[in-house]
């Protein structure tokens, strides 16, 4: 009987495994959602996607971390809907920046988008 339950134990152990692993080890398919997404917000020009991160947080549930760097910054729920429109993230966190070219004589700060400081 121990070498049945043994056998039965491993075979067990090897099936949680081989479904766990890719979650725990922070594994994922790609589907396109990062490409998709990122070319949904930059089609106007006026906005960057600079940092992605996606992960899985359950089965079939998606998390997402987006920054933005823009000339026409909107409010964060304009990128979500844009995002909603095509793919179904459960945890979305956007981080929007403002940006604007430099020009001769001023320097633009684009951490907050607020500082300007003419030389």
């Amino acid at each position: 009987m121990g070498p049945f339950s043994a056998l039965l134990v491993a075979r067990c152990s090897y099936g949680l495994l081989k479904s766990t692993s890719a979650t725990l080890l922070d594994m994922r398919e790609s589907d396109g959602t990062m490409e998709t997404t990122s070319n949904i917000m930059e089609a106007s020009g006026e906005h960057r996607v600079v940092d992605f991160h996606l992960w899985s947080i359950g089965s079939g549930l998606q998390a997402a971390l987006v920054t933005v760097v823009s000339s026409a910054p909107q409010p964060p729920d304009y990128y979500r809907q844009l995002i909603g429109k095509h793919h179904a993230i459960a945890h979305l966190t956007i981080e929007v920046h403002a940006y604007a070219e430099q020009t001769a004589g001023s320097e633009q700060l684009a951490s907050d988008g607020a500082s300007t400081v003419n030389r």
